[in-house]
């Protein structure tokens, strides 16, 4: 598997300077903050080619233990990006009119490294995940 890292030129990376809320694990609210245990304020922004189980889902491993995923992806997406300035690459929206972009902490692409922790499913990394079984591919869920 190749890295997750990418050599850019900055004029192709717009800087985020603002606070990040994470509302799940794959939708950041930029320019948000969190009380009361949502995001407030801020524009949501979707991770192009990420696909997380909602906030809320519980999951099923093989034993038919139940584990909330969706919890611990928003929690991996966290520790990723909290405190932490984001650059973005991408403009285009989804059918809700939600940004879609790439995001890069010093150059780690956020959305490649969530798909390697097998946490969800990156379109260019689901196979690899998938093939070696792990975290979210090794247990059942639905998607939603």
């Amino acid at each position: 598997m190749q890295p997750c890292f990418m050599l850019m030129s900055t004029t192709t990376l717009a800087d985020v300077t603002s606070r990040a809320c994470v509302i799940n694990g794959s939708t950041l609210s930029i320019g948000g903050r969190r009380a009361y245990n949502r995001c407030n304020g801020g524009g949501p922004v979707r991770l192009y080619g990420i696909d997380t189980p909602e906030l809320a889902q519980i999951c099923h491993d093989s034993n038919g233990r139940s584990w909330p995923c969706g919890r611990l992806a928003a929690a991996s997406l966290l520790e990723m990006v909290q405190g932490c300035t984001l650059k973005h690459r991408g403009n285009s929206t989804d059918d809700k009119e939600k940004l879609i972009a790439i995001y890069f902490v010093d150059h780690v692409d956020i959305n490649c490294a969530i798909a390697r922790k097998g946490e969800d499913m990156y379109q260019s990394e689901e196979t690899a995940t998938h093939d070696v079984r792990i975290d979210l591919w090794q247990r059942s869920f639905e998607a939603e």
